[in-house]
């Protein structure tokens, strides 16, 4: 069943929740990745942003610490010791340096 959304003088066609599911997992499939996997990164994206997952691609970082350094990470790189350090694969050890001190400053400042 389809249910019908007037936007802008225009009705929108908006799939069956079972549609969407069946979608859904056509698309786990296709990217293999099993739902609860597509769910979880989706939640990452929902809560981080885009920057989690650039920052990811070059060094393995887990939610958990991506939330201790997120005020250092932008766009363009991970500020640190007031510079910025682009997100590039050439900078994948200056990057996981920054990250190791940045965990271990918030460490020390709880304590």
């Amino acid at each position: 069943m389809q249910r019908s959304v007037r936007t802008e003088n225009r009705f929108l066609s908006v799939p069956s929740r079972n549609t969407r599911q069946r979608v859904a997992e056509s698309i786990c499939r296709h990217l293999g990745l099993g739902r609860a996997q597509a769910d979880r990164l989706l939640q990452y994206l929902a809560e981080f942003g885009p920057n989690y997952f650039q920052l990811t691609h070059l060094v393995p970082v887990s939610a958990r610490t991506y939330r201790a350094i997120a005020h250092a990470v932008r766009e363009d790189g991970i500020l640190h010791g007031g510079m910025r350090v682009e997100l590039t694969p050439e900078n994948a050890g200056l990057v996981r340096r920054a990250i190791d001190h940045l965990t271990a400053l918030k460490r020390t400042l709880r304590q």
